[in-house]
Protein backbone atom coordinates (compact mmCIF):
# COMPACT_ATOMS: atom_id res chain seq x y z
CA UNK A 1 0.00 0.00 0.00
CA UNK A 2 1.59 3.40 -0.95
CA UNK A 3 1.27 6.82 0.99
CA UNK A 4 -1.35 7.78 -1.32
CA UNK A 5 -3.74 4.85 -1.17
CA UNK A 6 -6.50 4.67 1.08
CA UNK A 7 -6.04 2.55 4.00
CA UNK A 8 -8.79 -0.41 4.61
CA UNK A 9 -11.50 1.03 6.36
CA UNK A 10 -11.15 -2.75 8.76
CA UNK A 11 -7.50 -3.30 9.38
CA UNK A 12 -8.91 -6.07 11.70
CA UNK A 13 -11.03 -7.87 9.17
CA UNK A 14 -8.86 -7.59 6.66
CA UNK A 15 -5.76 -8.78 8.19
CA UNK A 16 -7.51 -12.07 9.06
CA UNK A 17 -8.92 -12.34 5.71
CA UNK A 18 -5.05 -12.53 4.44
CA UNK A 19 -4.27 -15.18 7.16
CA UNK A 20 -7.55 -16.89 6.10
CA UNK A 21 -6.38 -16.90 2.65
CA UNK A 22 -2.99 -17.78 2.62
CA UNK A 23 -4.10 -20.76 5.10
CA UNK A 24 -6.82 -21.94 2.79
CA UNK A 25 -4.37 -21.89 0.08
CA UNK A 26 -1.71 -23.82 1.74
CA UNK A 27 -4.59 -26.35 2.57
CA UNK A 28 -5.73 -27.19 -0.80
CA UNK A 29 -2.16 -26.97 -2.21
CA UNK A 30 -0.99 -29.56 0.69
CA UNK A 31 -3.32 -31.92 0.37
CA UNK A 32 -4.58 -31.41 -3.33
CA UNK A 33 -8.53 -30.65 -2.23
CA UNK A 34 -10.19 -28.85 -4.99
CA UNK A 35 -12.61 -26.93 -2.80
CA UNK A 36 -11.92 -24.26 -0.90
CA UNK A 37 -12.04 -25.11 3.17
CA UNK A 38 -13.38 -23.09 6.09
CA UNK A 39 -10.58 -21.90 8.07
CA UNK A 40 -12.08 -20.84 11.59
CA UNK A 41 -10.16 -17.96 13.41
CA UNK A 42 -9.82 -17.94 17.19
CA UNK A 43 -9.82 -14.54 18.26
CA UNK A 44 -9.41 -15.13 21.37
CA UNK A 45 -6.27 -17.15 21.35
CA UNK A 46 -3.21 -17.86 24.10
CA UNK A 47 -1.22 -14.95 25.60
CA UNK A 48 1.62 -15.97 23.27
CA UNK A 49 -0.14 -15.46 20.10
CA UNK A 50 -2.38 -12.40 18.38
CA UNK A 51 -4.84 -14.96 16.24
CA UNK A 52 -4.72 -18.73 16.10
CA UNK A 53 -6.78 -21.23 13.77
CA UNK A 54 -8.19 -24.90 14.69
CA UNK A 55 -8.36 -25.89 11.11
CA UNK A 56 -6.04 -28.82 11.44
CA UNK A 57 -7.82 -30.42 14.11
CA UNK A 58 -10.94 -30.09 11.76
CA UNK A 59 -9.23 -31.52 8.90
CA UNK A 60 -7.06 -34.32 10.30
CA UNK A 61 -9.62 -37.12 9.80
CA UNK A 62 -10.54 -36.54 6.80
CA UNK A 63 -7.13 -36.67 5.57
CA UNK A 64 -6.10 -39.58 8.02
CA UNK A 65 -3.22 -37.48 9.53
CA UNK A 66 -2.92 -36.82 13.20
CA UNK A 67 -3.71 -32.66 13.75
CA UNK A 68 -0.40 -31.91 14.74
CA UNK A 69 1.47 -33.29 11.14
CA UNK A 70 -1.42 -31.47 9.53
CA UNK A 71 -1.15 -28.17 11.16
CA UNK A 72 3.05 -28.73 10.63
CA UNK A 73 2.09 -29.15 6.62
CA UNK A 74 -0.01 -26.43 6.47
CA UNK A 75 2.87 -23.88 8.06
CA UNK A 76 5.01 -25.79 5.82
CA UNK A 77 2.72 -25.29 2.04
CA UNK A 78 1.47 -21.65 3.49
CA UNK A 79 3.51 -17.97 2.61
CA UNK A 80 2.74 -16.79 5.89
CA UNK A 81 6.19 -15.99 6.26
CA UNK A 82 5.85 -13.47 3.60
CA UNK A 83 3.03 -11.52 4.92
CA UNK A 84 4.39 -8.30 5.30
CA UNK A 85 1.75 -8.20 8.52
CA UNK A 86 3.23 -11.61 10.15
CA UNK A 87 6.42 -12.08 12.56
CA UNK A 88 5.73 -15.53 13.31
CA UNK A 89 3.90 -18.55 12.92
CA UNK A 90 3.99 -21.68 15.32
CA UNK A 91 2.10 -24.76 15.46
CA UNK A 92 1.11 -25.57 19.03
CA UNK A 93 -0.37 -27.83 21.28
CA UNK A 94 -2.38 -30.50 19.61
CA UNK A 95 -2.47 -29.03 16.59
CA UNK A 96 -2.72 -25.07 16.45
CA UNK A 97 -1.67 -23.14 13.89
CA UNK A 98 -0.67 -19.68 16.10
CA UNK A 99 0.15 -16.53 14.63
CA UNK A 100 2.11 -13.24 15.78
CA UNK A 101 1.31 -9.74 14.14
CA UNK A 102 4.35 -7.56 13.20
CA UNK A 103 3.54 -4.67 15.31
CA UNK A 104 5.20 -1.67 13.90
CA UNK A 105 3.31 -3.09 10.52
CA UNK A 106 0.24 -3.81 11.86
CA UNK A 107 -0.09 -0.40 13.93
CA UNK A 108 0.72 1.50 11.72
CA UNK A 109 -2.07 0.30 9.25
CA UNK A 110 -4.48 0.60 12.66
CA UNK A 111 -3.54 4.14 13.22
CA UNK A 112 -3.30 5.24 9.51
CA UNK A 113 -6.77 4.06 9.07
CA UNK A 114 -7.83 5.79 12.37
CA UNK A 115 -6.35 8.82 11.10
CA UNK A 116 -7.54 8.54 7.67
CA UNK A 117 -11.01 8.19 8.16
CA UNK A 118 -11.63 10.13 11.65
CA UNK A 119 -14.80 10.11 12.83
CA UNK A 120 -15.50 8.12 9.87
CA UNK A 121 -13.71 5.15 11.21
CA UNK A 122 -15.46 1.70 11.22
CA UNK A 123 -18.31 3.09 9.27
CA UNK A 124 -18.38 0.42 6.77
CA UNK A 125 -20.95 0.05 3.75
CA UNK A 126 -23.30 -2.53 5.39
CA UNK A 127 -26.41 -0.90 4.11
CA UNK A 128 -25.29 0.21 0.85
CA UNK A 129 -28.20 2.94 1.37
CA UNK A 130 -30.92 0.26 1.65
CA UNK A 131 -33.56 1.27 3.41
CA UNK A 132 -34.84 0.69 6.86
CA UNK A 133 -37.43 1.82 9.17
CA UNK A 134 -36.18 1.56 12.85
CA UNK A 135 -39.82 1.73 15.15
CA UNK A 136 -39.01 1.88 18.86
CA UNK A 137 -39.92 3.56 22.54
CA UNK A 138 -43.62 3.95 21.18
CA UNK A 139 -45.58 4.20 24.56
CA UNK A 140 -48.70 4.70 24.99
CA UNK A 141 -49.81 8.23 25.66
CA UNK A 142 -51.61 8.06 28.59
CA UNK A 143 -48.85 8.97 31.26
CA UNK A 144 -45.29 9.49 31.65
CA UNK A 145 -42.50 7.09 30.35
CA UNK A 146 -41.25 4.45 32.47
CA UNK A 147 -38.29 2.46 32.91
CA UNK A 148 -39.11 -0.52 30.56
CA UNK A 149 -39.60 2.75 27.90
CA UNK A 150 -36.03 3.74 29.19
CA UNK A 151 -34.64 0.53 27.92
CA UNK A 152 -36.46 0.52 24.76
CA UNK A 153 -35.28 3.78 23.70
CA UNK A 154 -31.94 3.29 24.43
CA UNK A 155 -31.80 -0.08 22.62
CA UNK A 156 -33.75 1.26 19.50
CA UNK A 157 -31.24 4.57 19.92
CA UNK A 158 -28.10 3.00 19.97
CA UNK A 159 -29.32 0.24 16.95
CA UNK A 160 -30.56 3.65 14.77
CA UNK A 161 -27.10 5.03 15.32
CA UNK A 162 -25.19 2.14 14.21
CA UNK A 163 -27.10 1.55 11.28
CA UNK A 164 -26.49 5.41 10.18
CA UNK A 165 -23.25 4.73 10.97
CA UNK A 166 -22.87 1.87 8.62
CA UNK A 167 -24.78 3.35 5.69
CA UNK A 168 -28.48 2.82 5.96
CA UNK A 169 -30.97 4.86 4.98
CA UNK A 170 -32.69 4.71 8.42
CA UNK A 171 -35.97 6.78 9.56
CA UNK A 172 -36.51 5.84 13.07
CA UNK A 173 -40.62 6.26 13.92
CA UNK A 174 -42.24 6.35 17.25
CA UNK A 175 -45.79 4.85 16.81
CA UNK A 176 -48.26 6.87 18.59
CA UNK A 177 -51.12 4.72 20.02
CA UNK A 178 -53.42 7.76 19.66
CA UNK A 179 -57.04 5.94 20.00
CA UNK A 180 -56.95 3.20 22.40
CA UNK A 181 -59.16 2.77 25.04
CA UNK A 182 -56.75 4.33 27.54
CA UNK A 183 -56.93 7.13 25.51
CA UNK A 184 -60.81 7.54 25.08
CA UNK A 185 -61.00 6.97 28.66
CA UNK A 186 -58.78 10.07 29.18
CA UNK A 187 -60.47 12.11 26.50
CA UNK A 188 -63.58 11.22 28.45
CA UNK A 189 -62.00 12.69 31.57
CA UNK A 190 -60.85 15.63 29.90
CA UNK A 191 -63.67 16.79 28.89
CA UNK A 192 -65.82 15.78 32.45
CA UNK A 193 -63.57 17.91 34.29
CA UNK A 194 -64.00 20.66 32.06
CA UNK A 195 -61.06 20.35 29.28
CA UNK A 196 -58.19 21.66 32.03
CA UNK A 197 -55.15 22.89 30.65
CA UNK A 198 -51.68 21.85 31.84
CA UNK A 199 -50.60 23.52 34.75
CA UNK A 200 -47.72 25.91 34.52
CA UNK A 201 -44.47 24.30 35.57
CA UNK A 202 -46.05 20.74 35.56
CA UNK A 203 -44.60 18.46 32.90
CA UNK A 204 -47.74 17.70 30.26
CA UNK A 205 -47.25 13.46 30.64
CA UNK A 206 -47.60 13.47 34.27
CA UNK A 207 -50.18 15.84 34.37
CA UNK A 208 -51.83 13.36 31.72
CA UNK A 209 -50.89 10.50 33.71
CA UNK A 210 -52.64 11.92 36.88
CA UNK A 211 -56.35 12.15 34.73
CA UNK A 212 -55.66 8.70 33.40
CA UNK A 213 -55.94 7.49 36.92
CA UNK A 214 -58.79 9.80 37.53
CA UNK A 215 -60.48 8.28 34.48
CA UNK A 216 -59.49 4.32 35.14
CA UNK A 217 -60.78 4.57 38.80
CA UNK A 218 -64.02 6.48 37.64
CA UNK A 219 -64.63 3.93 35.24
CA UNK A 220 -63.62 0.78 37.07
CA UNK A 221 -66.18 2.24 39.85
CA UNK A 222 -68.91 2.50 37.56
CA UNK A 223 -69.02 -0.23 35.16
CA UNK A 224 -71.50 1.98 33.28
CA UNK A 225 -68.77 4.40 31.92
CA UNK A 226 -67.55 1.62 29.49
CA UNK A 227 -70.49 2.14 27.12
CA UNK A 228 -69.65 6.08 27.50
CA UNK A 229 -66.13 5.09 26.63
CA UNK A 230 -66.94 2.89 23.92
CA UNK A 231 -69.35 5.49 21.90
CA UNK A 232 -65.93 7.49 22.30
CA UNK A 233 -64.37 5.25 20.48
CA UNK A 234 -66.62 4.46 18.15
CA UNK A 235 -66.63 8.34 17.20
CA UNK A 236 -63.13 8.57 16.77
CA UNK A 237 -62.82 5.83 14.39
CA UNK A 238 -65.97 7.23 12.13
CA UNK A 239 -63.95 10.42 11.63
CA UNK A 240 -60.94 8.62 10.92
CA UNK A 241 -62.96 6.58 8.13
CA UNK A 242 -64.02 10.26 7.13
CA UNK A 243 -67.45 10.04 7.89
CA UNK A 244 -69.32 13.34 9.24
CA UNK A 245 -69.41 13.55 12.86
CA UNK A 246 -70.85 16.17 15.35
CA UNK A 247 -68.37 14.99 18.12
CA UNK A 248 -65.95 17.48 17.42
CA UNK A 249 -65.48 17.92 20.95
CA UNK A 250 -64.38 14.15 21.10
CA UNK A 251 -62.20 14.48 18.69
CA UNK A 252 -60.40 17.36 20.13
CA UNK A 253 -60.09 16.00 23.51
CA UNK A 254 -58.31 12.69 22.02
CA UNK A 255 -55.61 15.13 19.87
CA UNK A 256 -54.90 17.18 22.94
CA UNK A 257 -54.42 14.68 25.32
CA UNK A 258 -52.08 12.89 22.74
CA UNK A 259 -50.20 15.64 22.07
CA UNK A 260 -50.21 17.11 25.57
CA UNK A 261 -48.46 13.76 26.78
CA UNK A 262 -45.86 13.54 23.37
CA UNK A 263 -44.42 16.93 24.66
CA UNK A 264 -43.46 15.23 28.07
CA UNK A 265 -42.25 12.25 26.06
CA UNK A 266 -40.18 14.22 24.05
CA UNK A 267 -38.73 16.23 26.73
CA UNK A 268 -37.88 12.90 28.93
CA UNK A 269 -36.17 11.24 25.60
CA UNK A 270 -34.28 14.27 24.96
CA UNK A 271 -32.76 14.28 28.41
CA UNK A 272 -31.84 10.91 27.68
CA UNK A 273 -29.93 11.75 23.84
CA UNK A 274 -32.64 10.11 22.02
CA UNK A 275 -34.78 10.76 18.90
CA UNK A 276 -36.76 9.68 16.63
CA UNK A 277 -37.22 11.10 12.91
CA UNK A 278 -41.39 10.62 12.20
CA UNK A 279 -43.87 10.51 14.72
CA UNK A 280 -46.36 8.05 13.06
CA UNK A 281 -50.09 8.02 14.24
CA UNK A 282 -52.21 4.79 14.49
CA UNK A 283 -55.56 6.57 13.64
CA UNK A 284 -53.92 6.97 10.05
CA UNK A 285 -54.02 3.16 9.45
CA UNK A 286 -57.93 2.95 10.17
CA UNK A 287 -59.09 3.00 6.96
CA UNK A 288 -56.48 0.63 5.73
CA UNK A 289 -56.68 -1.56 8.74
CA UNK A 290 -60.91 -1.72 7.23
CA UNK A 291 -59.85 -3.05 3.84
CA UNK A 292 -57.56 -5.58 5.32
CA UNK A 293 -60.17 -7.20 7.24
CA UNK A 294 -62.50 -7.09 3.81
CA UNK A 295 -59.78 -8.50 1.96
CA UNK A 296 -59.13 -11.47 4.69
CA UNK A 297 -62.98 -11.73 4.56
CA UNK A 298 -63.41 -12.02 0.71
CA UNK A 299 -60.51 -14.79 0.57
CA UNK A 300 -62.13 -16.87 3.46
CA UNK A 301 -58.89 -16.56 5.48
CA UNK A 302 -61.02 -15.04 8.36
CA UNK A 303 -64.27 -15.13 9.43
CA UNK A 304 -67.42 -12.91 11.06
CA UNK A 305 -68.67 -15.01 14.33
CA UNK A 306 -72.33 -14.66 15.73
CA UNK A 307 -71.44 -11.82 18.11
CA UNK A 308 -69.97 -9.62 14.61
CA UNK A 309 -66.77 -9.91 15.81
CA UNK A 310 -64.13 -10.75 12.86
CA UNK A 311 -61.46 -13.20 13.75
CA UNK A 312 -58.46 -15.12 11.94
CA UNK A 313 -57.45 -19.36 12.92
CA UNK A 314 -54.08 -18.94 13.07
CA UNK A 315 -53.80 -23.02 13.97
CA UNK A 316 -51.73 -23.60 10.74
CA UNK A 317 -48.92 -21.11 12.20
CA UNK A 318 -48.87 -23.45 14.76
CA UNK A 319 -50.98 -20.35 17.24
CA UNK A 320 -53.65 -21.98 19.27
CA UNK A 321 -55.22 -18.27 19.95
CA UNK A 322 -57.94 -16.87 17.28
CA UNK A 323 -56.78 -13.21 16.02
CA UNK A 324 -59.74 -10.67 16.64
CA UNK A 325 -59.82 -8.11 13.52
CA UNK A 326 -62.71 -5.68 14.93
CA UNK A 327 -64.76 -5.91 18.09
CA UNK A 328 -68.54 -7.10 17.29
CA UNK A 329 -69.49 -3.26 16.73
CA UNK A 330 -67.16 -3.41 13.87
CA UNK A 331 -64.29 -1.12 14.93
CA UNK A 332 -60.89 -1.94 14.49
CA UNK A 333 -58.79 -3.12 17.00
CA UNK A 334 -54.79 -2.23 17.89
CA UNK A 335 -54.00 -5.49 15.98
CA UNK A 336 -55.66 -4.64 12.64
CA UNK A 337 -54.54 -1.27 12.93
CA UNK A 338 -50.70 -2.57 13.33
CA UNK A 339 -50.78 -5.00 10.56
CA UNK A 340 -51.98 -2.01 8.35
CA UNK A 341 -48.87 0.09 9.63
CA UNK A 342 -46.16 -2.99 9.12
CA UNK A 343 -47.48 -3.30 5.50
CA UNK A 344 -47.12 0.44 5.04
CA UNK A 345 -43.34 0.27 6.39
CA UNK A 346 -43.14 -2.83 3.83
CA UNK A 347 -43.71 -0.73 1.46
CA UNK A 348 -41.16 2.42 1.95
CA UNK A 349 -38.45 -0.39 3.35
CA UNK A 350 -36.32 -3.01 2.39
CA UNK A 351 -36.75 -4.11 6.27
CA UNK A 352 -38.87 -2.78 9.58
CA UNK A 353 -37.46 -3.36 13.04
CA UNK A 354 -39.04 -3.07 15.98
CA UNK A 355 -37.96 -2.97 19.54
CA UNK A 356 -40.71 -4.14 22.03
CA UNK A 357 -41.03 -6.37 25.33
CA UNK A 358 -40.63 -9.56 25.45
CA UNK A 359 -44.37 -9.72 26.61
CA UNK A 360 -44.99 -8.92 22.99
CA UNK A 361 -44.05 -12.60 21.75
CA UNK A 362 -47.19 -14.02 20.84
CA UNK A 363 -48.63 -10.71 19.46
CA UNK A 364 -45.47 -10.18 16.77
CA UNK A 365 -46.00 -14.25 15.76
CA UNK A 366 -49.97 -13.04 15.50
CA UNK A 367 -49.01 -9.99 13.02
CA UNK A 368 -46.25 -11.88 10.94
CA UNK A 369 -49.32 -14.88 10.40
CA UNK A 370 -51.37 -12.73 9.10
CA UNK A 371 -48.80 -10.77 7.02
CA UNK A 372 -47.82 -14.18 5.22
CA UNK A 373 -51.49 -14.74 4.76
CA UNK A 374 -51.47 -11.46 3.28
CA UNK A 375 -48.72 -12.46 0.67
CA UNK A 376 -46.09 -10.29 2.17
CA UNK A 377 -42.69 -11.65 3.52
CA UNK A 378 -42.54 -11.80 7.68
CA UNK A 379 -38.98 -12.18 7.73
CA UNK A 380 -38.93 -8.66 6.30
CA UNK A 381 -39.55 -7.33 10.10
CA UNK A 382 -36.97 -7.80 12.39
CA UNK A 383 -37.93 -8.05 16.29
CA UNK A 384 -35.35 -7.06 18.53
CA UNK A 385 -36.77 -8.57 22.07
CA UNK A 386 -35.96 -7.24 25.79
CA UNK A 387 -36.30 -8.69 28.81
CA UNK A 388 -37.34 -5.94 31.72
CA UNK A 389 -35.48 -3.65 33.89
CA UNK A 390 -35.36 -4.36 38.05
CA UNK A 391 -34.63 -1.48 40.35
CA UNK A 392 -33.34 -3.46 43.80
CA UNK A 393 -36.02 -2.79 46.56
CA UNK A 394 -35.90 0.21 48.45
CA UNK A 395 -33.08 2.08 45.74
CA UNK A 396 -35.68 4.59 45.10
CA UNK A 397 -38.93 5.84 47.24
CA UNK A 398 -42.09 6.10 45.44
CA UNK A 399 -45.72 5.91 46.09
CA UNK A 400 -46.59 2.24 46.93
CA UNK A 401 -48.28 0.61 43.84
CA UNK A 402 -46.77 3.27 41.39
CA UNK A 403 -44.55 2.18 38.83
CA UNK A 404 -41.44 4.47 38.49
CA UNK A 405 -40.94 7.12 35.96
CA UNK A 406 -38.31 7.48 33.84
CA UNK A 407 -38.33 11.02 34.96
CA UNK A 408 -37.65 10.29 38.74
CA UNK A 409 -34.87 7.32 37.39
CA UNK A 410 -32.55 9.72 35.57
CA UNK A 411 -33.75 12.60 38.83
CA UNK A 412 -31.99 9.95 41.42
CA UNK A 413 -29.09 9.26 38.66
CA UNK A 414 -28.46 12.89 38.90
CA UNK A 415 -28.17 13.15 42.14
CA UNK A 416 -26.04 10.12 42.85
CA UNK A 417 -24.40 11.58 40.42
CA UNK A 418 -23.61 14.72 42.04
CA UNK A 419 -22.77 13.15 45.10
CA UNK A 420 -19.69 11.36 43.30
CA UNK A 421 -18.96 14.28 41.56
CA UNK A 422 -18.83 16.32 44.72
CA UNK A 423 -16.56 13.32 46.17
CA UNK A 424 -14.20 12.67 43.27
CA UNK A 425 -10.80 15.00 43.58
CA UNK A 426 -10.22 14.54 39.87
CA UNK A 427 -13.00 17.86 38.34
CA UNK A 428 -11.10 20.99 37.44
CA UNK A 429 -13.03 23.70 37.48
CA UNK A 430 -16.12 22.05 35.65
CA UNK A 431 -19.93 22.88 36.34
CA UNK A 432 -20.53 20.13 38.90
CA UNK A 433 -24.35 20.42 37.86
CA UNK A 434 -23.43 19.89 33.96
CA UNK A 435 -21.17 17.31 34.92
CA UNK A 436 -23.42 15.41 37.30
CA UNK A 437 -26.00 15.53 34.39
CA UNK A 438 -23.60 14.36 31.77
CA UNK A 439 -22.44 11.47 34.16
CA UNK A 440 -25.75 10.05 34.75
CA UNK A 441 -26.86 9.83 31.53
CA UNK A 442 -23.67 8.19 30.59
CA UNK A 443 -24.14 5.92 33.45
CA UNK A 444 -28.08 5.13 32.83
CA UNK A 445 -27.12 4.38 28.60
CA UNK A 446 -24.60 2.01 29.58
CA UNK A 447 -25.71 0.38 32.36
CA UNK A 448 -28.85 -0.39 30.26
CA UNK A 449 -27.03 -0.59 26.92
CA UNK A 450 -24.62 -3.19 28.31
CA UNK A 451 -26.86 -6.21 29.22
CA UNK A 452 -28.14 -8.43 26.28
CA UNK A 453 -31.46 -7.82 25.41
CA UNK A 454 -32.56 -10.93 26.37
CA UNK A 455 -31.66 -11.15 29.79
CA UNK A 456 -33.66 -8.85 32.15
CA UNK A 457 -31.84 -6.36 34.43
CA UNK A 458 -30.82 -6.02 37.98
CA UNK A 459 -30.19 -2.21 37.98
CA UNK A 460 -26.87 -1.12 40.42
CA UNK A 461 -26.59 1.90 41.41
CA UNK A 462 -23.28 1.56 42.59
CA UNK A 463 -21.72 -0.64 39.26
CA UNK A 464 -23.55 2.30 37.22
CA UNK A 465 -22.13 5.10 38.31
CA UNK A 466 -18.67 3.46 39.56
CA UNK A 467 -15.69 5.31 38.17
CA UNK A 468 -13.54 2.19 37.70
CA UNK A 469 -16.72 -0.38 35.80
CA UNK A 470 -19.60 1.65 34.24
CA UNK A 471 -20.25 4.38 32.03
CA UNK A 472 -18.74 7.26 33.93
CA UNK A 473 -15.08 5.15 33.60
CA UNK A 474 -15.55 5.59 29.94
CA UNK A 475 -15.85 9.01 30.45
CA UNK A 476 -12.98 9.11 32.25
CA UNK A 477 -10.94 7.89 29.96
CA UNK A 478 -11.73 9.71 27.03
CA UNK A 479 -10.97 12.82 29.60
CA UNK A 480 -7.73 11.46 30.50
CA UNK A 481 -6.98 10.91 26.73
CA UNK A 482 -8.28 14.52 25.96
CA UNK A 483 -6.11 15.78 29.14
CA UNK A 484 -3.18 14.61 27.75
CA UNK A 485 -3.69 16.16 24.19
CA UNK A 486 -4.47 19.47 25.80
CA UNK A 487 -0.78 19.59 27.51
CA UNK A 488 1.04 18.01 24.56
CA UNK A 489 2.95 19.20 21.46
CA UNK A 490 1.82 19.19 17.92
CA UNK A 491 3.07 16.34 16.18
CA UNK A 492 3.46 15.56 12.19
CA UNK A 493 5.57 12.70 12.58
CA UNK A 494 6.10 9.02 14.13
CA UNK A 495 7.49 5.93 13.43
CA UNK A 496 5.58 2.90 15.51
CA UNK A 497 8.27 1.17 16.17
CA UNK A 498 8.12 3.25 19.48
CA UNK A 499 4.73 1.35 20.30
CA UNK A 500 5.85 -2.19 19.91
CA UNK A 501 5.28 -2.27 24.03
CA UNK A 502 3.03 -4.56 25.17
CA UNK A 503 -0.09 -2.31 26.40
CA UNK A 504 0.55 0.05 22.96
CA UNK A 505 0.08 -2.68 21.21
CA UNK A 506 -2.65 -3.88 22.91
CA UNK A 507 -4.59 -0.65 23.23
CA UNK A 508 -3.61 -0.66 19.02
CA UNK A 509 -4.64 -4.16 18.78
CA UNK A 510 -8.42 -3.58 20.12
CA UNK A 511 -8.88 -0.39 18.69
CA UNK A 512 -8.19 -1.98 15.17
CA UNK A 513 -11.09 -4.15 15.97
CA UNK A 514 -13.74 -1.49 16.04
CA UNK A 515 -15.53 -1.71 12.80
CA UNK A 516 -16.09 -5.46 13.50
CA UNK A 517 -17.81 -5.33 16.65
CA UNK A 518 -19.72 -2.08 14.79
CA UNK A 519 -20.72 -4.59 12.27
CA UNK A 520 -21.64 -7.39 14.76
CA UNK A 521 -23.63 -4.84 16.85
CA UNK A 522 -25.62 -4.07 13.77
CA UNK A 523 -25.74 -7.84 11.87
CA UNK A 524 -26.94 -9.41 15.33
CA UNK A 525 -28.97 -6.04 16.69
CA UNK A 526 -27.31 -6.18 19.81
CA UNK A 527 -25.99 -2.95 21.74
CA UNK A 528 -24.26 -4.90 24.25
CA UNK A 529 -21.74 -5.88 21.75
CA UNK A 530 -20.60 -2.51 21.25
CA UNK A 531 -20.80 -1.69 24.92
CA UNK A 532 -18.67 -4.14 25.66
CA UNK A 533 -15.85 -3.17 23.39
CA UNK A 534 -16.08 -0.04 24.66
CA UNK A 535 -15.75 -0.67 27.73
CA UNK A 536 -12.72 -2.87 26.79
CA UNK A 537 -11.44 -0.47 24.87
CA UNK A 538 -11.35 1.84 28.02
CA UNK A 539 -9.60 -0.52 30.08
CA UNK A 540 -6.68 -1.23 27.72
CA UNK A 541 -6.17 2.75 27.99
CA UNK A 542 -6.46 2.77 31.34
CA UNK A 543 -3.35 0.36 31.59
CA UNK A 544 -1.64 2.29 29.43
CA UNK A 545 -2.30 5.19 30.71
CA UNK A 546 -0.93 3.84 34.47
CA UNK A 547 1.87 1.65 33.08
CA UNK A 548 3.27 3.74 29.91
CA UNK A 549 4.65 7.42 30.44
CA UNK A 550 3.55 9.89 27.72
CA UNK A 551 4.09 13.64 28.53
CA UNK A 552 6.97 12.40 30.86
CA UNK A 553 8.71 10.30 28.28
CA UNK A 554 12.00 12.07 27.35
CA UNK A 555 13.08 10.32 24.58
CA UNK A 556 11.18 12.81 22.03
CA UNK A 557 10.47 10.10 19.15
CA UNK A 558 8.94 7.73 21.50
CA UNK A 559 6.69 10.38 23.00
CA UNK A 560 5.24 11.97 19.57
CA UNK A 561 4.72 8.13 18.75
CA UNK A 562 2.61 7.78 22.39
CA UNK A 563 0.73 11.20 21.27
CA UNK A 564 -0.24 9.40 18.39
CA UNK A 565 -1.28 6.47 19.86
CA UNK A 566 -3.51 8.87 22.79
CA UNK A 567 -4.74 11.18 19.85
CA UNK A 568 -6.04 7.82 17.94
CA UNK A 569 -7.23 6.37 21.06
CA UNK A 570 -9.72 9.26 21.25
CA UNK A 571 -10.83 9.55 18.25
CA UNK A 572 -11.87 5.40 18.38
CA UNK A 573 -13.24 6.16 21.61
CA UNK A 574 -15.31 9.23 21.08
CA UNK A 575 -16.90 7.25 17.61
CA UNK A 576 -17.80 4.56 20.23
CA UNK A 577 -19.25 6.88 22.61
CA UNK A 578 -21.56 8.84 19.77
CA UNK A 579 -23.11 5.48 18.71
CA UNK A 580 -23.74 4.53 22.55
CA UNK A 581 -24.89 8.05 23.06
CA UNK A 582 -22.76 8.57 26.31
CA UNK A 583 -22.03 12.41 26.49
CA UNK A 584 -18.36 13.49 26.70
CA UNK A 585 -16.28 15.43 29.18
CA UNK A 586 -13.40 17.05 28.29
CA UNK A 587 -12.74 17.13 31.57
CA UNK A 588 -12.88 14.91 34.60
Amino acid sequence: MTEDQAPPRDPYSTTIGTIRTSIRDAVMEAYDIKEPVEVPIDEEPPVDADLATPVAMSLAKEVGEEPREVAEKIVEHSDLDEVVLVDEVKVEGPGFINVKLDRPTYSALTLRSVFYYGPEFGSLDLGRGRPVILEHTSANPNGPLHLGHGRNAIIGDVLGRCLVFTNYDVEIQYYVNDMGKQIAMLAWKFIQKGRPKVPEGEKPDHFIGELYVEAAKDVEEDPELEEVVERFLHAYEKYHLGEETRAKRIIEAFQYVVDECLKGHNETLARLKVAHDRFVFESEFVEDAVEIVEKLLEEGLAEKREDGAVVVNLEDYGIDKELVLTRSDGTTLYTTRDIAYHLWKLERAGVAIDVLGADHKLAVQQLKAVLDMLGENPDRVDVVFYEFIHLPEGSMSTRKGRYVTLDEFLDEAKRRAMEKVEESDVLKDEDPEEVAEKVAIGAVRFAIAKVNPNKPIEFDWEKALDFRTGGPFIQYAYARAKSILDEAEEIEKFDTRHLTDDRSFELIYHMSKFPRYVAHTVHKRRPDILAEYTYELAKRFNSFYEEVPVLKEEDEEVRAARIKLVEAFSQVMENAMNLLGIPKLERM
